[in-house]
């Protein structure tokens, strides 16, 4: 271990949280949006939504259209929080030696996005929450032992991260490899190093 490492201790093990679809269900909220706003487009079923792209599982959607909700003030305020999440989020940053830190990226063309971002999760988890939250458009960059998120394929400036991804499931997620969480009931059994993280030395060394 390095003079660094000795001077400063260890750290706690690093549990990092995507948002949109893991914390809070954006596709339902988006969905909704569209059926309400576009009548002459078929809102698939969650099971058929087997494309990362909106666009991909509704060919009818334009990239107007798209943009449109995803620039609509106070939509990221809006989305309902995923089944169960709340229950285990509480667990999980209960637990001693984890540091639990939202990930997210933001959406750089709605004015609101980040701000609605960080008032959602002190409204439905807590302010400390919000206040650590990191919102960036990279993920590979930001340290952690463990990142849940849905995206099938996350790239950035690090070809390999420092985290792991666990794979919070979706439909158009199921080519992705590693472990895998089909429910945050399941945080315990799929994340199990949560419950007895070992000592780490600090980043870098």
């Amino acid at each position: 271990m390095s003079d660094f490492a000795t001077a400063f201790g260890e750290r706690p093990f690093i549990f990092l949280v995507d948002m949109d679809n893991v914390l809070y269900d954006w596709d339902d909220l988006f969905w909704q949006e569209v059926g309400e706003r576009f009548s002459h487009v078929p809102v698939p079923e969650r099971a058929s939504r087997l494309d990362y792209s909106p666009m991909v599982n509704a060919p009818l959607l334009t990239p107007e259209q798209k943009q449109l909700i995803f620039d609509l003030p106070g939509f990221y305020n809006r989305i309902p929080v995923m089944e169960g999440a709340q229950e285990a989020m509480k667990e999980i940053m209960g637990l001693k030696n984890v540091l639990t830190k939202v990930c997210s990226a933001p959406t750089a063309t709605n004015p609101t996005c980040a701000s609605d971002k960080l008032a959602s999760l002190a409204r439905d988890f807590s302010p400390e929450l919000a206040h650590s939250a990191v919102l960036k458009w990279d993920k590979t960059t930001e340290f952690g032992d463990v990142l849940l998120d849905d995206k099938p394929r996350i790239t950035g400036a690090l070809p390999v991260p420092f985290w792991e991804q666990v794979v919070f499931d979706h439909p158009y997620n199921v080519a992705t490899e590693g472990r895998r969480m089909y429910h945050w009931s399941e945080w315990a059994t799929v994340i199990p190093e949560l419950l007895t993280p070992s000592a780490k030395g600090i980043a870098y060394v």
